[in-house]
């Protein structure tokens, strides 16, 4: 398989217009905080917007293409009250044959983030062939996207951690439809004891490396993701500390629009977490970008890996 089929250097990214702590996801993810008193909810907002102009600036700077959608130009949506609309990878997923798949989201103001995609996908066709949208449903459940499943290209193969974000029955009719064969395993945060909200805080899957926190994974599956995962990729395996202080399992390789360059995306709360050792690993396949994210990441409790929605459908041809 080549290179463009498993990384990507296309990005959807969704300014964060309405952005504020969210007591809807709050009730499963452990990694959001509340401001403080000193801090007015304008002043959060516009710091996240800072944060996100920014990091779209330093992938741009680097030759990703990233759209930017802006709900702030569209009149028609200013009633939606959207706080996580910044992570927009949970609700939209795109596949190289030119399908879109639009997800069941776990809270209300984010199943309310895809009265976007009727705008979002105007943009998409200026540059993309689109031949089938998939509002992807099936008894009520939830699946949210690729915050919920970490998808192998490779080898076909979707890993999900389930919880409340992601529920077995739906996962294995998306697999099987999508053609996947599907890896379902079960999470423990050292913290709250709790199933970790999303797959991806753990786990991320690059064209030549993996991560994975390992002691995160409940029993015997934790060294069948681990012995699947080694078959064809460097892995790199990251502790609990790492995962749940650095956020360093929230990662997602790219590419330029050339494709004669990869990087590996991270904040820089991650990049500060990783040891020197597997710096040199990631280094080994590509230039690692450090988004300077800390708002987003501590109200929003997502990082980067989050923010960024892959666009792997065909370009247009000319």
């Amino acid at each position: 398989m080549s290179l463009e089929q498993q990384i990507t250097g296309s990005i959807l990214m969704i300014r964060p217009i309405d952005f504020i702590y969210n007591e809807q996801t709050a009730v499963d993810n452990e990694f959001m905080n509340k401001n403080s008193e000193a801090e007015t909810t304008e002043q959060i907002r516009q710091a996240a917007i800072s944060e996100f102009d920014n990091s779209v600036e330093l992938l741009k700077k680097h030759g990703v293409n990233v759209i930017v959608f802006d709900k702030s130009r569209t009149n028609e949506l200013d009633a939606n009250i959207t706080p996580d609309a910044v992570f927009p990878n949970n609700w939209i997923s795109t596949e190289p044959n030119g399908k879109v798949i639009l997800y069941p989201m776990f809270a209300k103001n984010r199943d309310a983030e895809k009265n976007q995609f009727r705008f979002i996908i105007e943009q998409l066709l200026e540059q993309f062939q689109v031949n089938q949208v998939q509002n992807f449903q099936h008894n009520g459940q939830i699946l949210e996207g690729t915050g919920s499943l970490i998808i192998d290209r490779v080898k076909r193969r979707a890993y999900c951690n389930i919880s409340q974000r992601a529920n077995p029955e739906i996962f294995q009719k998306w697999a099987q439809e999508n053609g996947y064969e599907a890896i379902m395993f079960e999470s423990r945060s050292s913290v709250s004891g709790k199933p970790f909200y999303h797959t991806n805080i753990l786990m991320s899957i690059a064209q030549k490396f993996a991560v994975v926190c390992k002691s995160c994974i409940v029993g015997e599956k934790a060294e069948e993701v681990v012995a699947k995962l080694s078959e064809d990729r460097e892995v790199i395996i990251i502790s609990e500390q790492q995962t749940e202080k650095s956020l360093c399992g929230n990662i997602l390789q790219v590419r330029n629009q050339t494709g004669d360059k990869t990087f590996t995306v991270m904040s820089e709360t991650a990049f500060k977490g990783y040891t020197e050792e597997q710096l040199a690993i990631f280094r080994k396949y590509g230039e690692i970008i450090a988004l300077p994210i800390p708002t987003i990441e501590r109200i929003g409790g997502g990082s980067a890996r989050c923010m960024l929605a892959e666009i792997n459908l065909p370009q247009k041809k000319n």
